[in-house]
């Protein structure tokens, strides 16, 4: 479940999400097999986190440790057998606030039909995808240990090299959609439409390399306007530039600047060559 969500959203996310905080950020990424180390520093909250991976043919683990208390371990294995039966396991941990959560998953899978139970604190989930004429469709159900409360939504998404689009209907809730497209291989467009009630939640974005900058700009029907600009110092260093503007705050107090925020991103594949 938890890697099919990723998979449903991976592509517009990736244009869609909201510009980096004001402040100094530094983060940096140094993947091999099979190790890697990750990492970032947030001046505006202080915040430093690191996280640690293995990943090998079956198996996969993550350690996400934070200085403001939040501790996250995943851990993903696929025995190699016929029937593929897989095992997912997620513990975070915020003792901070003295919070702790867990998700446990086992999985059955083949190439065209997937189902899990979910064991989440006081929720029990099934989930179950299937592909049929190159769509993915899933469906999701949870209630509490004493059947009290339930939730459950379907999910319907299609993904090819150049475009994307999904949507996603909750039980007596929001339906979302998005869309990715790959205008050409310098330029990528991706929508969000999110309806709750009767309030409505519409993003749009856009995504361009010019030379060795990459620009981003993010519309959201609150009035913002996002604005990211990144320059590729190296192969593996970069420098970003990024700021919010709110048209809604400028209507109101005159103030539309929200912040300017600076990042410098350290990329490095440690198996590459020099």
């Amino acid at each position: 479940m938890n890697l099919d969500v990723k998979e449903f959203s991976a592509y517009y996310k990736e244009i869609l999400h909201k510009p980096f905080s004001s402040g100094l950020h530094l983060t940096y990424q140094f993947p091999n097999t099979p190790l890697s180390l990750f990492g970032s520093f947030n001046s505006s909250i202080p915040r430093i986190s690191q996280s640690l991976s293995y990943q090998n043919s079956n198996s996969f683990f993550s350690l996400c440790l934070s200085s403001d208390k939040l501790y996250k371990a995943s851990l993903f294995f696929t025995p190699q057998t016929q029937a593929s039966i897989c095992l997912y396991s997620r513990l975070k941990a915020n003792f901070k606030d003295a919070e702790f959560t867990n998700n446990f998953e086992i999985l059955y899978q083949d190439p065209t039909f997937k189902c899990s139970l979910g064991v989440m604190n006081r929720f029990i989930g099934i989930y179950m995808k299937t592909t049929m004429y190159g769509c993915n469709f899933a469906l999701y159900g949870a209630t509490l240990h004493d059947f009290s409360d339930c939730k459950a939504r379907a999910m319907i998404w299609k993904r090819k090299e150049d475009y994307g689009m999904g949507l996603c209907k909750v039980l007596n809730g929001d339906l979302e959609g998005n869309f990715f497209y790959k205008i050409s291989e310098n330029k990528q467009v991706a929508g969000f439409i999110k309806t709750q009630q009767k309030k409505v939640q519409i993003l749009l974005g856009l995504k361009a390399k010019v030379h060795d900058q990459m620009i981003r700009v993010r519309l959201d029907s609150e009035g913002s306007i996002g604005i990211e600009v990144k320059n590729l110092v190296n192969e593996w260093c970069s420098v970003s530039a990024a700021a919010d503007i709110s048209v809604k705050e400028m209507a109101k107090v005159g103030k539309t600047f929200m912040g300017f925020g600076l990042r410098l991103e350290l990329n490095k594949d440690l198996k590459k060559p020099e």
